[in-house]
């Protein structure tokens, strides 16, 4: 009978054991999943956060393009953040011994990927409005070329030799004119843009500066 006792005594502190190893294992593969995802957001946060805007058209299209990449993954992502969420609440729900860590590192996990979504964010705006700023660069790139090639025209103190030179060139200067009435809206879409150009370039500082201050 004192073997039987002492066989059965077993019974629960093995049901105990059992049930700690179980909520070990449950913790640790928690753990690993936390990992995980931060060294996810820890090699994204470099590219969300980075200062380069391009110095061309060319350049800011590309580097938004690759932006548009990054937005893409942190989208397909918020199903493993999400699934780290369920996973805290069964975790705590079910009174894990190991509840407040739980929480503690869900809650870590949660505010730097709503950090780095906030960066990616900022910085698709700021791409955005260097695009904004590129396009009127070239715009305006183009309209000097324009008009450096009417200039020998308006400027020439070529008033003909006789009148059929002074016809040809009459006709040529009328011709000038229609263009230059022609683009004039043009120049007017640049003087607007240009002016909106320059708060761009002021929000784009300011949220540089914001996100250097998220870094420190």
């Amino acid at each position: 009978q004192a073997l039987t006792a002492r066989y059965n005594a077993f019974a629960q502190p093995m049901q105990r054991r059992k049930q700690q190893l179980e909520e070990s294992l449950q913790l640790h593969k928690f753990l690993r999943v936390i990992d995980d995802e931060t060294s996810w957001i820890k090699e994204k946060e470099p590219l969300a956060a980075s200062d380069n805007l391009g110095t061309s058209l060319t350049s800011v299209q590309s580097l938004q393009k690759k932006h548009n990449a990054l937005l893409a993954e942190l989208t397909g992502r918020r199903s493993h953040i999400a699934a780290v969420e369920k996973a805290a609440q069964e975790l705590v729900g079910a009174g894990h011994y190991a509840a407040d860590d739980v929480r503690r590192h869900r809650d870590e996990l949660l505010q730097r990927w709503q950090r780095l979504n906030d960066t990616a964010q900022q910085r698709a705006v700021a791409l955005e409005h260097a695009l904004q700023v590129q396009r009127y660069l070239a715009d305006a790139a183009e309209a000097q070329t324009w008009m450096a090639e009417k200039e020998p025209v308006v400027n020439s103190d070529n008033f003909g030799k006789d009148e059929d030179s002074v016809q040809t060139l009459l006709k040529k200067h009328e011709v000038v004119e229609q263009d230059l009435r022609a683009y004039h809206s043009d120049i007017d879409r640049l003087a607007h843009d240009c002016n909106k150009c320059k708060y761009v370039r002021q929000d784009i500082q300011q949220q540089q500066q914001q996100q250097q201050q998220q870094q420190q």
